[in-house]
């Protein structure tokens, strides 16, 4: 197994995007997992930071991944009140892989970390 890291420091959208599209181009032709950590999670309503993921974004890695690739996403506590954010960050996340609602997977330990949730679908 073989893991590789991309570390560039991120500034600009399109060249750290381009960046991730090309490693995953490169890769061998075996299963893989791609896991996105970015500082918060997917874009909010409004203005997204350097800290989220747009859909169109996480919607192009999706595209460039090969069947059988599970994609893996970190996604952080949207909000500092007991609003619930889970199943409306996961509903986002389906939305923007173009999956039906209930594709994705869910894995979170509200026990040890109830401000941090992940999500992933296995290309099929």
């Amino acid at each position: 197994m073989t893991i590789e890291l991309i570390a560039d420091e991120f500034h600009n959208r399109r060249e750290y995007q381009q960046v991730i599209i090309e490693n995953i181009s490169k890769r061998t032709k075996t299963r893989n997992i791609v896991f996105l950590d970015p500082d918060t999670g997917l874009e909010p309503k409004g203005k997204a930071g350097l800290q989220h993921v747009l859909e169109s974004e996480l919607r192009e890695i999706w595209d460039a991944l090969d069947i059988d690739d599970l994609l893996v996403f970190y996604q952080h506590k949207t909000n500092r009140n007991s609003d619930p954010w889970i199943d409306v960050k996961k509903a986002q996340f389906e939305h923007a892989l173009g999956l039906a609602d209930g594709d994705a997977k869910l894995a979170h330990a509200l026990g040890i970390a109830n401000d941090v949730a992940f999500f992933f679908a296995q290309k099929i």
